[in-house]
């Protein structure tokens, strides 16, 4: 069975600004799936499914306006 992954945007700008990386807060972010190549914007709430055994690998981008 396949199960759901969330990642809150406001907990990863968060973890940036620790690693001195700060961006601004409540700003989209570019988020690309490296396995399909698909790109969205996410701005709140990133929702993945991860297949039993399975992996999802994302490049997620700094903050766009």
């Amino acid at each position: 069975t396949a199960a759901p992954m969330q990642l809150a945007m406001h907990e990863l700008d968060a973890a940036a600004r620790r690693l001195g990386r700060a961006a601004p807060r409540n700003r989209a972010h570019r988020v690309r799936d490296l396995w399909t190549n698909q790109s969205s914007v996410v701005s709140d709430l990133l929702r993945e499914t991860v297949p039993a055994h399975g992996a999802v690998m994302l490049r997620i981008d700094g903050s766009i306006s």
